[in-house]
């Protein structure tokens, strides 16, 4: 602790007992909440390093939530509408305006790209209608192939033509892998 001198004049002071009682100055707070959807994922507390302060940086959650069939795209902060990176920076916040105050980041997604994959047979039933979704880290997918076992007169199931790259997947195959991005040549 540091002394300090203070100036009293006899006449204030002459007779009297001088009593000095401890002030203290709450150091401020501000609450950070990480939501996910409704779901509140990682709550923290900032708080003033001295009452001397007057601003803050504000570092976000290094937390990256995972979506199903989406990619993390940032967190989108109320206090100014705008959209940070997982850990991102918020530069020179006043204490005076956000003391007290929770300040909500809420996950922001983009959907990756889906592929509805139908087998229809030759009387234009469909056999079977799958939905794939694409995950980040997917550069493929597989596709299981149904068996079709209807009549058609005078015919023999030869197997499955696929209209992206017409080819004729036959009756002895479980599954085909395909590729999500069509390859140049």
């Amino acid at each position: 602790t540091d002394t300090k001198f203070v100036e009293f004049s006899w006449e204030q002071c002459a007779n009297q007992t001088v009593t000095f009682t401890a002030q203290w100055k709450k150091k401020l707070e501000v609450t950070i909440s990480y939501v996910n959807g409704k779901d509140v994922i990682e709550t923290a507390i900032i708080r003033q390093n001295s009452v001397n302060d007057k601003t803050f940086d504000l570092t976000l959650s290094n937390t990256t939530p995972n979506m199903d069939y989406y990619k993390f795209n940032g967190w989108l902060c109320d206090l100014n509408n705008s959209l940070y990176p997982a850990e991102g920076v918020i530069s020179n916040l006043s204490w005076e305006t956000y003391e007290g105050s929770t300040i909500t980041c809420t996950a922001q997604w983009i959907e990756l790209p889906s592929v509805i994959i139908e087998f229809v047979r030759h009387d234009g039933e469909i056999v079977s209608n799958i939905i794939k979704q694409r995950q980040e880290t997917d550069s493929t997918f597989e596709i299981s192939l149904p068996v079709d076992d209807s009549v058609y007169s005078g015919y023999q199931f030869a197997g499955w033509l696929c209209h992206v790259d017409n080819v004729v997947y036959g009756p002895d195959l479980e599954t085909v892998t395909m590729d999500w991005e069509k390859k140049t040549e």
